[in-house]
């Protein structure tokens, strides 16, 4: 069976928002908690190593002031994502590592995980800091980012330190747990603008919210998503290390907006697209009083890319 070294309650509490409500009180979600991750419900029904094989990862999850309103139809939600990491140790090779290149050829193979950050742990030879493994070509070589700054000897041995790696989640077949109908779930995909593919654009987390509109904590146990394992590579038997972390979101619907007013964000620093020219891509906003609000951009970036800007009212 598909095995956990290690399960750690986590919590992790990556972002504090604080938002005005409809009633124009402060709504702050907070105190997001995940516990009880465990891995349960392993199918292999497509056979032994098959890459459609899956298990469940399972835990519970809840946070305080959690939040929907219908008056302006948007709601608080929690963004869940789980990581994993094979192996309960380092990978180590046995004494006599060699290379051609950037090409190294060990005993085995097995626990070698692209991304990985390689070193010389005895022996003659050594890598550059930074160097990590861009390819695994079969049972005894593998591709390195740069070649050794020094061969490696026959007496060399090679380690590889173990990663942290997203797991790639199911776009179905999940379980929102205890919070039954009062709870709605949305998986995010890599790629929103493509179609659901479990090797090339899977779901990366899931997006926990209210369905109907209230306040109050929302907990739900024994919630459960489904991890295609088998899609990363991952044998029925390894080991792995498993975390499911949480941050706090809110759905924000499309609209016309303003910025509050000039008593509270005069001199806010902004994050807007940058078109490439000496301005941004939308550059006039209105406070409440229907003031123009001008946005100064820093630097010069091409489109696309986020770059502060400056908000002064005038």
């Amino acid at each position: 069976m598909l095995q956990i070294s290690f399960s750690k309650n986590f919590f992790k509490n990556l972002a504090l928002i604080s938002l005005f409500a409809a009633a124009g009180k402060n709504a702050i979600a907070n105190n997001i908690t995940v516990s009880n991750t465990t891995l349960t419900g392993r199918n292999v029904a497509a056979g032994v190593n098959n890459v459609a094989n899956y298990s469940m990862v399972q835990f519970d999850l809840t946070w305080d002031n959690s939040w929907r309103s219908a008056t302006t139809s948007n709601w608080d939600a929690a963004w869940v994502f789980a990581k994993f990491r094979l192996g309960n140790t380092d990978y180590l090779s046995a004494p006599g590592a060699t290379n051609s290149s950037t090409t190294i050829t060990v005993n085995t193979t097995n626990g070698l995980r692209v991304g990985m950050p390689v070193f010389v742990n005895s022996g003659t030879g050594s890598f550059a800091s930074g160097t990590i493994i861009t390819a695994i070509n079969g049972a005894t070589t593998f591709t390195v980012s740069a070649a050794p700054t020094t061969n490696l000897s026959s007496s060399a041995v090679v380690r590889a330190e173990r990663i942290w790696e997203h797991c790639w989640l199911n776009n179905t077949g999940h379980n929102k747990g205890s919070i039954g109908s009062s709870g709605s779930l949305q998986v995010g995909l890599q790629d929103e603008g493509s179609a659901f593919n479990a090797s090339t654009n899977p779901a990366l987390g899931t997006y926990f919210y209210r369905s109907a509109n209230g306040t109050g904590t929302f907990t739900t146990t024994g919630a459960q998503l489904q991890w295609n394992y088998g899609a990363q590579g991952i044998k029925d038997n390894d080991i792995v290390d498993i975390q499911v972390f949480a941050t706090e979101m809110v759905y924000v619907p499309t609209d016309a907006f303003n910025i509050d007013t000039a008593q509270y964000l005069y001199n806010t620093v902004l994050l807007l697209d940058g078109d490439g020219t000496n301005g941004a891509r939308n550059n006039t906003f209105l406070d409440g009083s229907t003031n123009n609000a001008t946005i100064t951009r820093f630097g010069n970036t091409p489109p696309g890319n986020f770059q502060p800007f400056l908000r002064q009212w005038g």
